[in-house]
Order: structure tokens, then C-alpha cells, then sequence
């Protein structure tokens, strides 16, 4: 019988390599009278979602659309399909394959993939096995990296204006500035933050002096930077959110910060209240004196607060009717409104806020 063969590695490192998969499913197919026609694979691909990963994505349209040349389908066990957390996920990619009259066979699994009660649940208990594995490997990981943090080094992204990405051993001494893109080849080997540049150290400085010291608004001191053709590191221009983004992050006053988004298991994105955050000061030389770090934050605690609820969700109120919804992106992209924490603060989620503001036209408070 023509078969094809999906093939699945998350990393370098897994226990079972694309040649160890496509070993164990050639001496089946062998052992089966299988003629192996097609392979499908997807190398250092997580199994977490469809999206990236372009060997199953083929896989599924050449099956769906009635262009494969195969009568079966052999995969190394269950997990190569994904480690999903709805079990329901991988079992839809086994179900198109059969109702398209492919047969799914796995090929190191100790159960015959029949039909049969038996193999109904022994694949069901696979398959949460799978995903329970990488709900636990994501919290392992979480606390490492939290771990790290505390300790006073920088876990991913890029430094931002002003500071530079710097490559030290465990014992912390330096060992050279990482250019963008560049990552650490040791894993014992940690990064932390360099003060970058004269020239962008001294726009952050004047940045924080003017907010401060001279009362500038933000939108000034973006108006008077523009006109340098002053470039952020990232290469976009001066404007309200660059600044704002500035003046807000702790890492600018020598304080490593993390876990301020979440996104496990490839879920959207999210920003976390402030409780969750790790800021660890003292983690590397400070661009800006604490001191004034903090009177500028005050500045901004003592603005938001002198706003009524009902002030807040006007401001809301005019970004639904611009924009036809309400996100938190959105909400961070506008000037005229302060950050969306303050909303899940204030009216205890950003949900409530929105409601809250949709009623608002009404005449209606929550």
C-alpha cells in the first residue's frame, strides 16, 4: 500500500530525532507492506498550534483536497501530531486523513489504530498525556526564567533605545556586547543590560529632565525630538508612545523587568497586572537616577488620579466610536488615554471598563 510519513521535532534536542522517527517508521512500513511515497516534516516546529508548521499544513490540504497519491498515513506515535491542550485538536488532523479514506497508522505506539474501544482510549489518554507534558514543561520553564530574572539578568527582546545587550558568564563578568539578532550560545552564559551609545543615552536623559524638571508634556518633548530626525533604535520615529514607553520602564533607572506580558502555550498575548511583575534593582548601571525616575512616575500617578471614572470612560468612549472596538493594544496606542492597567485598577477589569463605557452613551453607569 502507498503511505506517506509525517515527521516532527520541536528542537535539536529531542529524544526522538526526524532520522530516529523516520528509522522506526520505515521498519514498520517494512514489516507492513507499506511503500513509503511521501514525507511531510516539519523540523524544530513546536506541536502547539497549525500555523508553523508547513509540512502538516501540506500533509492536510494534499489529503483534504483529494490530491495525494497515498492510501495511509504513518506517524511515529500520537504526540507528533501536537501536544495540544484540547485533546479535540489532534484528533480533527487523524479524523480529516480517515473521512478522506486515508488510513492513520502510528507506527511506535503499542495499541493497533482501529477503531476499537480500546484504541479509542488508549489514544485519548495519549493524547492528554502530550498535552499535559508541555503545560508542566511551560511552567518549568516559567519558573526558570523567573528565576533568572530575579537574579538580575534580561530574558529575550530587544535592549531599547539608549541600552545594549551584554553577554556575561554565570560569574557575571563581561564578555561582549551582543549585536541584534545575536543570542547566547552557553546556557550557563547570562544577559544584562550596557548603557549604549553617548548620543541616545543623552536623548533619554533629556527626555526625563524636560518631563520632569521643565514640565514639558509628552507630546512636546516627541515634537522636539522629530525634527532632529532622532531614530529609535528600532528604526521608527519619534512620537507620543515612544517617549511614554520611556518614561515608564523601571529598566531605564537599572532594574531588570520581566514577566510584564504573558503568552503560554501560544495563547494571545496579554499584559499583567503590576503585582505580577519581576523588578529587580540594582541589575546593571542606570541610565537615569532613580530618584527621578520615580518623580516622574509620580507625575504620572498623580495625573490619572485626579480623573473621575466617569473622565476615563469618556476617553474610552471616543476611542469605541473611532475605532468600532475596544482592545488593549488600542488603548496603549492612544495618547489621549492612559495605559490599560490603570482601567483594570480602576474598574476592576478591562472587560467591566468596556461595558462601562459602552453604557456610558446611554446615560448608564455600571
Amino acid at each position: 500500500m502507498r503511505a506517506a510519513q509525517y515527521l516532527r521535532t520541536s528542537s535539536d534536542h529531542q529524544e526522538h530525532s526526524l532520522l530516529q522517527q523516520s528509522e522506526g517508521i520505515r521498519q514498520y512500513a517494512n514489516s507492513n507492506d507499506f511503500d513509503i511515497v511521501r514525507t511531510y516534516s516539519d523540523h524544530n516546529k513546536s506541536g502547539l498550534d497549525l500555523a508553523h508548521r508547513p509540512g502538516l499544513r501540506a500533509l492536510l490540504h494534499d489529503v483534504v483536497t483529494a490530491q495525494a497519491d497515498f492510501a495511509a498515513v504513518l506517524v511515529f506515535d500520537v504526540s507528533r501530531w501536537g501536544r495540544f491542550q484540547n485533546t479535540d485538536e489532534s484528533a480533527c488532523y487523524e479524523f480529516l486523513c480517515r473521512r478522506a479514506g486515508v488510513q492513520v497508522h502510528y507506527c511506535a505506539d503499542v495499541f493497533p489504530n482501529d477503531g476499537s474501544l480500546n484504541s479509542n482510549i488508549l489514544k485519548s489518554l495519549r493524547r492528554a498525556i502530550a498535552g499535559e507534558y508541555i503545560r508542566e514543561l511551560s511552567e518549568r520553564v516559567s519558573r526558570a526564567q523567573k528565576k533568572i530574572a530575579r537574579s538580575g539578568f534580561k530574558l529575550g527582546g530587544p535592549a531599547g533605545y539608549g541600552l545594549r545587550r551584554v553577554l556575561v558568564n554565570e560569574d557575571g563578568r563581561f564578555k561582549r556586547v551582543l549585536a541584534d539578532g545575536d543570542r547566547k550560545s552557553l546556557s550557563k552564559d547570562r544577559v544584562t543590560y550596557a548603557l549604549g551609545p553617548k548620543d541616545e543615552v543623552a536623548v533619554v536623559r533629556e527626555i526625563f529632565h524636560r518631563f520632569v524638571e521643565s514640565g514639558w508634556s509628552i507630546r512636546r518633548i516627541a515634537d522636539s525630538l522629530a525634527p532632529k530626525q532622532t531614530m529609535r533604535q528600532c528604526g521608527g520615529r519619534w512620537d507620543f508612545q515612544a517617549v511614554y514607553r520611556i518614561l515608564r520602564h523601571p529598566k531605564y533607572m537599572g532594574c531588570i523587568v520581566f514577566n510584564r506580558t504573558c503568552s503560554r502555550l501560544r495563547t494571545k498575548p496579554v499584559t499583567n497586572p503590576k503585582t505580577d511583575w519581576i523588578v529587580q534593582p540594582g541589575s546593571f548601571k542606570s541610565l537615569v537616577p532613580p530618584e527621578l525616575f520615580q518623580r516622574a512616575q509620580l507625575k504620572f500617578s498623580r495625573r490619572t488620579a485626579l480623573k473621575t471614572d466617569e473622565e476615563l470612560l469618556a476617553g474610552l468612549r471616543v476611542l469605541l466610536d473611532q475605532k468600532g472596538r475596544l482592545s488593549e493594544s488600542l488603548i496603549n496606542a492612544s495618547p489621549e488615554l492612559p495605559w490599560a492597567n490603570t482601567y483594570r485598577e480602576r474598574f476592576g477589569s478591562l472587560a467591566q471598563a468596556y461595558q462601562s463605557a459602552q453604557n456610558l452613551k446611554a446615560g448608564v453607569m455600571q
